[in-house]
């Protein structure tokens, strides 16, 4: 059976390049996004800046941001996003996670954020898909 070449990514996800939770999660999202739909950017480095000039929106390192063609999800609902984007059973949670009211994600997202770097610490360094799986 063939198997399906690497698209070009549908998603860019900005993240806090500085956060060690950050770091692990970009690193799982590397593993399970067989398909190629995310590209990864800091948004501390330059081409972060530049992708967010580009959207109009500041940058906030205490949100990961997704991005596709159609809108900008910031906090709990870019979690959905990228579990909805995952597919399969990250779908059906990003489903369930849905169904709870948004302020109430966002503050458990927000009491998270809070804490991640007292929790997981700062990455060191974080390594990326090589240039064609970035913006």
């Amino acid at each position: 059976m063939p198997v399906s070449a690497p698209t070009s990514p549908t998603h860019v996800i900005l993240f806090d390049g500085d956060c060690g939770l950050c770091h692990h999660t970009v690193q799982f999202l590397m593993r399970h996004d067989r398909d190629g739909r995310f590209g990864y950017v800091p948004q501390q480095s330059p081409e972060g800046q530049k992708v967010l000039a580009r959207v109009g929106f500041p940058a906030e390192p205490s949100s990961v941001i997704v991005i596709n063609s159609e809108r900008v999800f910031t906090h709990s609902a870019a979690v959905i996003e990228i579990y909805r984007t995952l597919g399969g059973w990250y779908a059906v949670i990003a489903r369930l996670l849905a169904l709870v009211p948004r302020p109430i994600r966002d503050f458990g997202y927000r009491v998270v954020a809070r804490w991640r770097y007292n929790i997981f610490g700062r990455a060191q360094s974080c390594r990326l898909p090589s240039v064609d799986g970035r913006v």
